[in-house]
C-alpha cells in the first residue's frame, strides 16, 4: 500500500475522488492526491456487487484502501 511521509506541523492539501462501479461492473475509480500528486489511483474497482445501502457503500470503499473513515464524514451511525 501507499505510505507517504506526513511530518508534524505541515499542512496538505488532499483531494479524493471516488466513482462508484454499476452493481455488478468493475468499473468502478479511486483517485488520490496528496499536494496535488497523484499517490493512488485505482480503475476497473468492483467497489459494490448489488445496490447497497450507503452505509455498505462507505464500508467497502473503506476496505478497499485500508483505511477508516471519521464518523462524522459517513455521516450514518455506526
Amino acid at each position: 500500500g501507499f505510505n507517504p511521509v506526513i511530518q508534524v506541523n505541515t499542512w496538505y492539501w488532499v483531494e479524493g475522488r471516488l466513482k462508484m462501479n454499476v452493481a455488478g461492473a468493475e468499473d468502478g475509480i479511486i483517485n488520490l492526491k496528496l499536494n496535488d500528486v497523484v499517490v493512488m489511483n485505482h480503475t476497473n474497482v468492483p467497489i459494490k456487487q448489488t445496490e447497497p445501502n450507503r452505509l455498505e457503500a462507505i464500508r467497502a470503499v473503506e476496505e478497499r484502501l485500508g483505511v477508516r473513515f471519521p464518523r462524522s464524514l459517513r455521516n450514518v451511525p455506526s
